[in-house]
């Protein structure tokens, strides 16, 4: 009777002794899942939290695409170029009179390549030429398109003589709910001067 006991009392720790550490193990992974679970939670919220950055340009003979690209180069960010349906003039004195009949008119051109949205973008850098002291219309365009509000809109302008100061006015009315920040008139303008002005701007610059 105390053999058959004894077995039985050998034959529970046996089974104790392989429960346990059954037990601990899959304790051990469940703990192991959830930390991964936790770590792949917190990357993406790191990645949600990631500023995104849409570079709009319009550019007639060049100028401002090359400036919009040197700032892609140095941002990494995304990039659009307004734009029209319509074709504009190539000789420049015909392009000057028209610039300034749509301005006077108010004139808002449609869009070619439209974007569907702009939501997920957190800064927008604007790029354009001055036409008669303010942005192509085809820029207002753009702008009103979308709503902007609690986006950072950065503005920069190329221009054979005009500065940004007259545009930033209109700029400004339109981008409501935006912040809107300094304007840069980016006539040949250093690597340097440009990374500064963006910085300053709350661009981040590689």
């Amino acid at each position: 009777m105390r053999k058959i006991t004894k077995k039985i009392i050998l034959c529970l720790l046996c089974a104790l002794l392989v429960v346990i550490p059954v037990t601990e193990i899959c304790q051990a992974r469940t703990v192991a899942a959830q930390t991964k679970g936790a770590e792949e939670k917190s990357t993406k919220v790191k990645k949600s939290k990631k500023k995104k950055i849409l570079i709009v340009y319009y550019s007639q003979s060049g100028t401002t695409k090359k400036v919009a690209e040197r700032i892609k180069k140095m941002t990494g960010a995304d990039i659009y170029r307004i734009q029209t349906r319509k074709k504009y003039p190539t000789d420049y004195d015909e392009l000057v009179e028209l610039g300034e009949k749509e301005l006077e008119e108010g004139v808002r051109p449609e869009l070619k390549n439209k974007r569907k949205s702009v939501k997920k973008y957190d800064t927008i850098i604007l790029g354009y030429p001055i036409w008669w002291g303010d942005a192509p219309m085809a820029v207002y365009t753009f702008l009103e398109s979308y709503d902007l509000s609690g986006k950072n809109i950065v503005p920069f302008c190329t221009s054979g003589g005009s500065n940004i100061s007259e545009s930033m006015r209109h700029i400004r009315k339109v981008c409501k709910g935006a912040s809107v920040k300094k304007g840069l008139t980016a006539n040949e303008i250093s690597n340097k001067r440009l990374k500064k002005w963006l910085e300053k701007s709350g661009v981040k610059v590689k």
